[in-house]
């Protein structure tokens, strides 16, 4: 189909229809062949993603669109460089992104501020998005606002050594599945880089009053340090009791003392946890 065209700064704009291969000036073409359609649908083509420049300035490639965009889609398979930080961070424009199962990052390192600031998002599932290299989540989903619905019911970080600020911000989540996580490279780590590790990891998350945990995961190393992880405990009030109940009955004053894993290598504790009611 014809359209009239024009090109902008090296982009290419028609009436329905943006569409152009980024490139920049010092380096070779670091996004698949996209679009952007007449209904802000981004959709994104199959092909390769490479790791560009746009990261070093905190910014996604599609920056200078985030007020047209308000629906993301993968529409091929597109298999991700090792580094995608930033790559839809502040499109705050943006309510759903679909066909995640699509992006292969198996190759990915690192992973800060892929979602960050999309203050529109209402819902996420990245349930079969494999991630084993991955080292580097920190602030993936800070300041989502919006964001009432996040799957990582299979998301694999047991490579991660940053999962600083995580959900920071998330003010709308309620519940959150991380059984699957993995916490064993960042208890490996000592020191300053351990504690920072998970640094604010659940800062302003107040109400998260549902989570499924699972072996793999202990906050209590953290627990001296006040200013790690950020999780928020239920009050005592005429609603809850002030403790965390999981499915088995049994009873934590404070998540922060939660690990997965006895002190015989059984799983004493996983499963899903809530503010217990009165």
């Amino acid at each position: 189909m014809t359209k009239t065209t024009l090109v902008i700064a090296g982009v290419l704009f028609s009436s329905q229809v943006v569409n152009t291969r980024v490139v920049h000036a010092d380096g070779p073409t670091y996004t698949p062949d996209w679009s952007l359609d007449s209904s802000g649908t981004l959709h994104i083509q199959s092909g390769m993603l490479a790791t560009d420049a746009s990261h070093r300035n905190h910014v996604s490639p599609w920056d200078d669109l985030k007020n047209r965009i308000v629906k993301i889609t993968f529409d091929g398979k597109v298999k991700a460089d090792y580094d995608i930080s930033y790559l839809f961070s502040n499109l705050n424009k943006v309510t759903t992104i679909e066909n995640l199962d699509n992006l292969d990052l198996g190759s990915v390192y690192y992973m800060g501020e892929v979602f960050s600031g999309d203050t529109s998002l209402t819902s996420l599932d990245l349930s079969n998005v494999k991630t084993p290299n991955a080292e580097s989540m920190e602030y993936m989903f800070s300041g989502d606002t919006s964001l009432t619905s996040l799957n990582l019911s299979d998301f694999n970080t047991s490579q991660v050594r940053q999962m600083t600020g995580m959900f920071s911000g998330d003010t709308s989540l309620t519940s959150l599945d991380l059984s699957s996580f993995n916490t064993a490279a960042i208890l490996a780590l000592t020191g300053i880089d351990k504690q920072m590790a998970v640094y604010q990891m659940f800062d302003g998350v107040k109400n998260l009053s549902s989570i499924k945990l699972g072996p793999n995961i202990s906050f209590a190393p953290f627990k001296e340090d006040y200013y790690m992880l950020d999780l928020t405990d239920p009050t005592s009030n005429v609603t809850y009791t002030g403790k965390w109940v999981n499915s088995k009955g049994q009873k934590l004053d404070s998540l922060k003392d939660y690990n997965g894993v006895g002190g015989d290598g059984s799983d004493v504790w996983s499963g899903t946890w809530n503010w217990e009611k009165r």
